[in-house]
């Protein structure tokens, strides 16, 4: 986990550009609107609108490693449940999994 959040530092302190497909899992949830919308992310390209904006994973890059809550064995979360990761089997990357837009989020834990 620790050189997941190392790498998204360094993205976003050398770049404006999208956060690279492999920051996230292989499947994302999104809920935006009230809806809730599951896709393989590979069938999206970084730029889609809907997926969490540089704001949104410069915040996630703040709260780090340190603001993760386990959910599962192979799952945790930060912000009451805004941002979801998980360890994806059998490869063991840890990535975002789900993301909420619509819940704003907790203050820092």
């Amino acid at each position: 986990m620790a050189a997941y959040f190392d790498r998204l530092a360094r993205h976003l302190e050398r770049s404006d550009e999208p956060v690279p497909l492999d920051f996230y899992a292989d499947v994302v949830t999104l809920t935006e609107g009230g809806r809730t919308l599951s896709f393989r992310i590979k069938d999206v390209g970084p730029q889609a609108e809907r997926l969490p904006t540089l704001a949104d994973w410069r915040e996630i890059s703040r709260r780090g490693e340190g603001s993760l809550h386990p959910a599962g064995y192979r799952g945790c979360f930060f912000s009451a449940g805004k941002a979801w990761f998980e360890t994806n089997y059998p490869d063991g990357r840890f990535a975002l999994s789900g993301f909420d837009k619509d819940m704003p989020w907790a203050s820092d834990e």
